[in-house]
């Protein structure tokens, strides 16, 4: 009995989908340029973490111009110091990776075989993992795992936030091409959430929010519509 509704209700939910229009679907793939809004000694070395974004993309048509696009993607974000000291250069890197729900507006204008478009919407994300190095004169040296955990409460009471909320907002350019669409976008992810909590906030603490440019390709398989 139980499957049975289970059936009838995602025959509703996906008959409801496809009457809003053309659905399309596929694969996307990227590069982040990541930094953080924190200030620190090292603020003027601070600098872009490169990182990966690749996932999967749902385009659900609600008209020739307007469409609803949630996406499943694994998203790197993080932050780079450069130094040089005494002719020494020097560089720290640390980067976290999401798993990253954006859900996004999207409007289109333009020709069927060339088009523009613009997105925006909200985002939830989860830090899924955390990883490090320094390197000093090109010889790399891997931080130690056990200061890139994800503690539950450390000894200045601060406790790792591993929740993202923020905005996601780009704008980009699609082809038709075989059975769907090429598409190249870049776009940038503003999180509103901060990455550190304290019992007691200490006065000269200021946020850590991540902030990412990101420029990624990918391709929309047309499954039905109007």
């Amino acid at each position: 009995m139980k499957k049975n509704y289970f059936l009838l209700l995602t025959t509703v939910i996906f008959s409801t989908v496809m009457s809003f229009g053309q659905i399309s679907i596929g694969p996307k793939v990227g590069l982040n340029f990541a930094t953080i809004t924190a200030d620190s000694d090292a603020s003027e070395g601070k600098g872009s973490a490169t990182g990966l974004n690749a996932g999967a993309v749902i385009n659900i048509g609600i008209n020739d111009m307007f469409s609803i696009q949630p996406e499943i993607l694994f998203n790197q974000k993080g932050v780079k110091y450069g130094f040089d000291i005494l002719g020494v250069s020097a560089k720290t890197v640390i980067k976290e990776s999401y798993l990253d729900i954006p859900v996004l507006a999207k409007v289109a204008f333009g020709g069927e075989s060339v088009k523009g478009f613009v997105n925006a919407g909200p985002y939830l994300g989860y830090a899924l993992s955390r990883s490090g190095y320094s390197e000093v004169d090109g010889e790399k040296t891997d931080m130690d795992s056990e200061d890139l955990e994800y503690d539950d409460d450390d000894s200045d009471g601060s406790k790792s936030n591993r929740l993202d909320l923020g905005l996601a907002f780009g704008a980009g350019v699609q082809f038709a091409a075989g059975p769907g669409n090429l598409f190249v976008e870049a776009r940038y992810w503003l999180d509103f959430t901060d990455a550190v909590k304290y019992d007691e906030t200490p006065d000269d603490y200021t946020a850590t929010k991540n902030r990412v440019f990101a420029v990624s390709v990918g391709y929309l398989f047309t499954l039905g519509g109007e």
